[in-house]
């Protein structure tokens, strides 16, 4: 079964998509949301979506910006709509002497859900990965978490946010991009 087919199985099994919705991916460039964009448009035409991208720079490394840059070209290059937000996490957290990670997760999340909300409710979709599903049991079990938080990431949360991939390896998903 290639990528493809497996992307378009997990869409029907948790019913992530709809005909006419409105998507907006969680575009960073790296190769989870990169193979996801190229996934989503061999399917807009199947389910008539809308498909635009997010990309949001939390300023922590280095090449963000050279990021960012790569993301503006492939959606001019596309030709979709691209909403980018940065925003210095690192210097947040330090304010708020706030966790790094939990402070990037709660501005990213939050500029995603604005731009959804803006666009007319559109599902956010996100990279997140079978491996992605396993760290966070492990994450969680380790945390010492009880029976109900043990599971992993859903395909779906809050009626907002889907996972196309989240039944799919890392190693699949780069092999595909090869």
């Amino acid at each position: 079964m290639t990528l493809l087919e497996k992307t378009r199985k997990t869409i029907i099994k948790y019913n992530l998509i709809q005909r006419g919705d409105k998507i907006l991916l969680a575009f960073s460039g790296g190769v989870d949301s990169s193979a996801l964009l190229h996934l989503l448009l061999s399917l807009q035409e199947e389910w008539r979506f809308v498909l635009y991208l997010a990309h949001f720079n939390h300023k922590l490394r280095p090449e963000a910006n050279e990021e960012e840059a790569f993301v503006r070209q492939r959606a001019e290059q596309l030709q979709l709509p691209l909403f980018v937000q940065q925003v210095d996490v690192r210097q947040k957290a330090s304010r708020q002497r706030a966790n790094l990670e939990e402070t990037a997760r709660f501005w990213r999340y939050k500029f995603l859900e604005e731009k959804a909300l803006e666009i007319g409710g559109a599902k956010i979709a996100t990279g997140h990965n079978l491996n992605d599903q396993i760290e966070t049991f492990f994450l969680r079990l380790f945390r010492g978490t009880g029976p109900l938080g043990l599971g992993g990431m859903k395909p779906v949360m809050a009626d907002r946010f889907i996972r196309p991939l989240i039944e799919i390896s890392r190693r699949e998903i780069e092999a595909y991009l090869r």
